[in-house]
């Protein structure tokens, strides 16, 4: 992922047409008219073999030497088979930024038999070009004026950011948005994407501050790790929504097939961008249904919504949908009846929904939404209007509108109808309020609201520290993998499997493994009978997915033995049954176990298992037969904590069920999110576990117990989301002698972060945030210690003390998408000043940022701040005054740039910052 020459793309002084032509109808005229017609600022440049002088009133040349100068971008609008030599003689040129608005060069291949776009990789690639497409739309830019791209529309100025992978699609949406009155930043589409990709954009649009909501349309993610990296950044300042398409194999191109355990991939897309802050919309039109109401400024309180309707009818469908979809009807106070009472006939229901009766005018729509909105026990309101006699739509529109802007609760219209209603959605909107066609189209939009704002708190909430991670033997599971390794196999027996469960804490009921029939019943005695008896053999001891769930393997198990002579009889007959069955493969002897007694046991379901194109996931449900199992699936993405844990737990059908333990609920729920967090680190620990099932996990009052587990091993496929480094851990001692450990922070230091924070003096905080703060809210503090490792990083130093950890100091740097240059900040507890925290930790960045490949460190320092600005000196920063910002910038060189661009890309505070080579950028 890299934002190298995007700015030439969104922001370009100057464009060279490749393709444009007297015709009218052809693609690159209609492109540059668009860039005429939309007022494009900057130079345009045509290119044309034909022999033009000029067309549509703009220089033309023959060939592309022949430009008067390089020009910023590019769009190549000539056919396939042209294209890669265009790309190549840009390259020459000096040219840095290349669109290629054709299709088809991913079905036509060159004379060595590769397809065209290939070719056009290969010549990018060779000459440092960034190419767009083919197969794009185009890029449109309304606030800079800008429409390069062969769109029928043009799009208003707005804050919304469109990215897309289909052009055609992405011309409808331009359609729908301009009839529903959206304005964007930016809107493009993607192509084929041989070299700017998704995440390029993302991370771009990431640090634009016009941009507020980015709505992506994607078909498909080929850089899963980068993915979710850029997208996790950029949905913590802003809001993502997504549409996928090819959600079903007869949509996809080839077919997408599903990983094992799992129904359908589209499942794991959920599961992705759930993880990564996005909401997930099924279709365009809900997807601008959701940008009018997550994009209000009112903040969602909850999830209780107030119904208000003049008629029985739209508060029932609303109701249905508001339910159905998991949503609260808000419980009036009987204050809120009282008043209402006063207002309505004396026939009404009293209740939620609020039936104003087909009388209801503007006055007692205003009375009433004001009565509601002053109840503790709503979050949030729905408007609803039916064309009667009563009042005009209009009116009941403009009192709805004048109440809403009064009010702090978010409220959501619906006026039902089409001709008699037209003008007052129009106002409405107008007046931003948000709309709808239909009751269940509003209901649907505010759950949305519902879960974003709940997803959002997921993400945000800090998880509980896991006091006992220590207990965790990391060490004996590759013990455990290289001895299977070496026999060349890649199913583990249970013996192996259960001794690695165990190693990461997860409870597993005792099991005695014996080959003869007299050491099992030995070891029958030993456990207590009744028993458990198991015939273990190389063909039993994969997961059940890896079967067809039609065709199950026998498993060989026979329960409740209660003596010894029926327990000889079953082995016999566990033996000569397997004899028949299994063809291939050996025994491996019996596994016993005591018998589970007694009632309230739930059957749950944990497993692993890989995704071809996002890896390691996480599977959580309930447990039993495959038909249970399958039908009841929750994906997480590792690492998990707890946090996390209990977010897939609570997704999940069986919690219902979970549920019913009472006041013991918490705590069981609790030791379930441990054993899920373990898994998660056992496969991170060990990426060569390609499969894994614990089926079934029981849970009762006492707590959790695994009866049968199975494990796969494959090629090693590390988590597309970065892990905590628990190797950049170190202890290190302080000048009076402290004893102190070094590490990168995590979720779970927000309390000693945040306790930290309060002990911090004013003249700290300054100097750390530039301006005087009083405290640091949860949010904010949240962000501060959840951090992806793979963009920031912050190491900590911690003491051990009798009240738990404290964090006595902290550094921390953002590195840019490029890996140029990162810029840190350093704060020291004041009582611990003079103890060489900072040297400690600054030393231990410094380092981690060279081995990273960061090419400069960067910082900015108020000129009071001497202590800093001594020690940036003793590491040899050098430091500039800016008189125009009154601070003191530093910075230290890291490592040596690799090439020119990266050479172009380092800025030395008090030097012009050259991105390129090229005059245009000099000056």
């Amino acid at each position: 992922m890299s934002t190298r020459h995007l700015r030439y793309f969104f922001r370009p002084k100057s464009i060279a047409v490749i393709g444009a032509s007297a015709r009218h109808e052809n693609l690159g005229s209609v492109v540059l008219r668009n860039l005429i017609d939309s007022g494009y600022e900057g130079e345009l440049f045509v290119v044309n073999q034909r022999g033009y002088t000029r067309v549509q009133r703009k220089p033309c040349v023959a060939k592309v030497r022949h430009l008067p100068k390089v020009p910023d971008v590019a769009i190549i609008c000539t056919p396939p088979t042209t294209v890669p030599r265009l790309v190549r003689q840009l390259g020459r040129f000096g040219v840095k930024a290349v669109m290629i608005l054709m299709g088809g060069l991913s079905r036509t291949q060159s004379r060595s038999g590769r397809p065209l776009k290939d070719s056009v990789y290969a010549m990018a690639e060779r000459y440092g070009v960034r190419v767009l497409g083919p197969n794009s739309l185009g890029i449109l830019v309304p606030g800079h004026k800008m429409n390069a791209s062969y769109a029928h529309l043009d799009v208003k100025a707005g804050n919304v950011a469109y990215v897309g992978q289909s052009g055609i699609m992405g011309s409808a949406m331009i359609d729908w948005a301009h009839g529903r009155g959206i304005g964007f930043s930016h809107f493009l589409t993607l192509g084929d994407a041989v070299d700017v990709e998704i995440t390029d954009i993302i991370d771009y649009l990431a640090g634009d501050p016009n941009t507020k909501t980015i709505l992506l349309h994607l078909e498909r993610i080929s850089s899963a790790a980068g993915f979710i990296s850029a997208v996790r950044a950029a949905s913590r300042s802003k809001l993502v929504l997504a549409v996928k398409s090819g959600r079903v194999a007869a949509s996809q191109d080839p077919p997408v097939v599903a990983p094992p355990g799992v129904v359908s991939a589209d499942q794991v897309y959920d599961a992705v961008f759930h993880r990564a802050g996005v909401l997930r919309v099924t279709s365009t039109d809900e997807m601008f249904d959701a940008l009018a109401t997550l994009s209000s400024a009112k903040r969602l309180r909850g999830d209780r919504l107030a119904i208000i309707s003049n008629g029985v009818g739209p508060s029932v469908l609303a109701t249905d949908g508001l339910v159905l979809n998991g949503g609260r009807l808000a419980k009036l106070s009987q204050e809120t009846i009282k008043r209402i009472a006063q207002i309505l006939p004396a026939f009404w229901t009293r209740r939620n929904p609020i039936d104003l009766s087909a009388a209801a005018d503007e006055v007692r729509y205003g009375r009433v939404m004001e009565i509601v909105a002053a109840d503790p026990g709503v979050d949030a309101l729905l408007v609803m209007y039916a064309p009667t006699q009563a009042a005009s739509p209009l009116s009941v529109a403009r009192a709805v509108a004048d109440v809403a802007k009064k009010i702090d609760r978010q409220v959501l219209a619906s006026w039902i109808g089409l001709t008699s209603v037209r003008e007052s959605r129009e106002l409405l909107d107008r007046e931003g309020v948000p709309q709808f066609f239909t009751p269940d189209k509003a209901v649907r939009a505010f759950m949305h609201m519902v879960h974003n704002r709940e997803h959002q708190e997921v993400l945000l909430e800090t998880p509980p520290a896991l006091t006992d991670k220590t207990s965790l033997d990391r060490v004996r599971v590759p013990r455990i993998i290289d001895r299977v390794k070496k026999e060349r196999r890649n199913l583990l027996h249970v013996r192996e499997v259960r001794e690695m469960l165990k190693a990461f804490d997860v409870p597993f009921v005792d099991t005695l493994f014996a080959e003869k029939i007299d050491d099992l019943c030995a070891a029958a005695e030993t456990v207590g009978y009744p028993v458990a008896l198991k015939l273990l053999h190389t063909a039993n001891t994969r997961p059940f997915w890896y079967q067809a769930i039609g065709n199950r393997p026998w498993r060989g198990i026979i329960l409740a033995l209660e003596n010894e002579t029926r327990l000889r009889a079953a082995a016999a007959r566990l033996a000569e049954r397997a004899s028949r069955i299994y063809r291939d493969g050996r025994s491996l002897g019996y596994a016993v176990q005591s018998m589970r007694s007694g009632m309230g046991y739930i059957q749950l379901n944990v497993a692993i298992t890989r995704d071809a194109v996002f890896g390691p996931l996480l599977l959580f449900g309930e447990g039993g037969p495959p038909t249970s199992i399958m039908s009841d699936r929750r994906i997480g993405l590792p690492p998990l904590n707890i946090a996390l844990a209990r977010d897939l737990v609570r997704g999940a059908r069986v919690y219902s069920l979970i549920k019913t333990f009472g006041e013991r609920t918490d705590a069981l729920v609790d030791e379930l999110c441990k054993v899920l967090v373990h898994l998660s680190q056992l496969v991170v620990d060990n990426p060569e576990i390609e499969g894994l099932e614990i089926n079934p996990l029981l849970m009762n009052r006492d707590g959790l117990l695994a009866l049968d587990a199975m494990c796969r091993l494959g090629e090693p496929r590390a988590s597309v989301i970065h892990a905590y480094p628990e190797d950049l851990r170190e202890e290190a001692t302080t000048r009076s002698g402290r004893r102190v450990t070094l590490r990168p922070i995590r979720g779970e230091d927000e309390p000693a972060h945040a306790a930290f924070a309060r002990r911090l003096s004013p003249d700290s905080i300054r100097f750390r945030f530039f301006h005087h703060r009083t405290s640091i809210g949860h949010t904010e503090m949240a962000r501060l210690t959840q951090i992806d490792y793979d963009r920031e990083m912050a190491f900590i130093a911690t003491e051990q003390t009798d009240e738990g950890a404290q964090t006595l100091a902290v550094v921390r740097t953002w590195t840019d998408a490029d890996n140029i240059a990162c810029e840190f900040a350093i704060i020291v507890r004041d009582d611990l000043k003079g103890e060489g925290l900072g040297s400690l930790l600054l030393r231990k960045m410094i380092a981690y940022s060279r081995q990273r490949g960061t090419l400069l460190m960067t910082g900015t320092v108020l000129p009071e701040n001497q202590p800093m600005l001594r020690l940036a000196s003793k590491f040899e920063f050098q430091s500039r005054y800016n008189t125009r910002e009154g601070v003191t910038e530093v910075w230290l060189r890291l490592n040596e740039p690799a090439n020119d661009w990266q050479r172009g890309r380092i800025r030395i505070p008090g030097h012009d910052y050259i991105e390129d080579d090229d005059e245009d950028d000099a000056d």
